[in-house]
């Protein structure tokens, strides 16, 4: 079968956490969604495929809110290990196997101009055989967007909704692009049932109003209302425009922040009212306010891991621009003694985040605070979505220490964690090389170099590497 190599390769996935499961699972449900993807990962990685797909339906069938991941990665366990009956659970998925072909083939496209129109045929043959299925419907309604096709995406979503009449963000989507067009009874009828499902939504309340302002100018002119009714309405309606735009200007965004502060003085404890004005903010790329922003959000949500991070974002890029004239490498110790003071404080705040540990040892890292990095990588070395990742690092750290044959030991590990021979494996692989130059096997250091040589001849210097070694065993014969 053509591509099956090609098919078998480890899936590419984005790392599975607390965060990124739904919120509506119970806290037993979470803790085995977790358990099982990661067990389903490690099973495809060692191309054990049907126990694979097996977990991922196991999965799917507990976290339906993520149908479409789970079902991709069923799809690629199944293939892989080419059978497509691999476990009847999934084989009772009829609408999904019996577009296994063509949406296995559009899984493989990368949305390009050359692949846009093919990208397009797959998944409307998908859905003319099967009109609810869920992830064609979703990728076309997406592709679509992106191609400035409003109307043709909201039609996709109202299809999408047919079966799914609950789902708020695909109403809010919907709802969005309707309004974009003008279908207005439409987009209200979205916002509608988006506040009856979640009644103090504020953002969709006020796209509400402006659906309610806009119809009211339609009917004004039909029913010849007052001046200045109609002059209130038209700014409603040019507000809603700006909001909607992509690519808005410099005047529409200080006319827009303008807006919201008003609305964050007449109702100061909203805080979607600050995390939209942040927004604006950035999209303007002025930082000073951006900063003064994000310490007002934090004021008041000061659990917001993620509102902590991007806050030192922002303040790298401040110290990047208040120092261009310094040397290269004394801006880059400056921002890194930054983050590391930043990253402390938040590390002794939230104690129990992984993700901060590591971001921490990576500072550390880079830093050069070799015993400090080492002491975070341990802690993150056992966990299991970041335990190659901290294995590599603490490889290259006892390197600078001097001491290789520990190095080799954590470049192994880390190795033997990543079953092909990817840009992860190729630089582990060639750093337990460099360790085992250090303390002199020649021969082992050579096998490590030919096995990237293999793959990938200009990967760094493994060639010269190699025929310097052939050279040298030459010259002693």
């Amino acid at each position: 079968m053509n591509g099956m190599k090609e098919e078998s390769k480890p899936l590419s996935t984005e790392e599975i956490s607390e965060a990124n499961v739904s919120s509506k699972l119970t806290p037993g449900q979470k803790k085995r969604v977790l358990e099982l993807s990661r067990r389903a990962e490690s099973a495809y990685n060692k191309q054990n495929y049907l126990w694979a797909s097996e977990l991922y339906c196991e999965i799917h069938s507990i976290h339906r809110a993520e149908h479409a991941e789970y079902l991709q990665r069923m799809l690629l366990s199944s293939i892989a290990g080419k059978n497509l009956n691999a476990h009847p659970k999934i084989y009772s998925l009829k609408q999904f196997f019996s577009c296994i072909p063509d949406l296995f083939k559009a899984l493989k496209l990368k949305n390009t101009d050359k692949t846009r129109a093919e990208f397009f045929n797959v998944h409307e043959a998908i859905i003319k055989r099967n009109p609810d299925f869920g992830f064609s419907l979703l990728k076309l309604a997406e592709a679509y967007e992106r191609d400035g096709l409003k109307q043709n995406a909201a039609v996709l979503w109202e299809s999408y909704l047919r079966t799914r009449k609950n789902d708020i963000e695909a109403l809010r989507r919907m709802g969005d692009l309707y309004l974009a067009v003008l279908n207005l009874e439409k987009a209200r009828a979205a916002f509608k049932r988006i506040l009856t499902l979640k009644p103090f939504d504020q953002a969709t309340d006020k796209k509400l109003k402006d659906v309610m302002a806009l119809t009211s100018i339609d009917e004004s002119k039909l029913k010849g209302g007052s001046i200045r009714s109609n002059l209130k309405d038209s700014e409603s309606t040019y507000r809603a425009q700006v909001e909607m735009k992509s690519n808005r200007t410099p005047e529409e965004l200080d006319y827009l922040i303008q807006e919201k502060q008003k609305e964050i003085d007449s109702n100061p404890t909203n805080i979607s009212f600050r995390y939209e004005l942040l927004n604006y903010y950035k999209l303007k790329g002025d930082r000073e306010k951006t900063l003064k922003t994000l310490d007002m959000i934090l004021a008041v949500s000061t659990a917001d891991v993620d509102m902590h991070l991007e806050k030192i974002d922002v303040e790298m890029d401040w110290i990047r621009d208040q120092n261009k004239n310094l040397p290269p490498e004394e801006l880059a110790k400056k921002m890194a003694h930054h983050q590391r003071t930043a990253y402390h404080t938040l590390v002794e705040r939230f104690p129990t985040s992984v993700d901060l540990k590591f971001k921490m040892a990576k500072v550390l890292f880079n830093l050069r605070e070799n015993d400090e990095s080492l002491k975070f990588f341990q802690l993150t070395s056992r966990v299991a979505d970041m335990a190659t990742e901290s294995m590599f690092f603490m490889g290259q750290i006892l390197l600078r220490k001097g001491m290789p044959d520990l190095a080799i030991e954590q470049f192994q590990q880390a190795a033997s964690l990543v079953s092909t021979m990817n840009e992860i494996k190729k630089e582990i692989t060639y750093q337990l090389g460099l360790a085992y130059e250090q303390i002199g096997k020649f021969d082992q250091a050579l096998e490590q170099y030919k096995i990237i040589y293999k793959i990938d001849v200009s990967f760094k210097d493994v060639t010269s590497r190699i025929e310097a070694s052939y050279k040298n065993k030459s010259h002693l014969l």
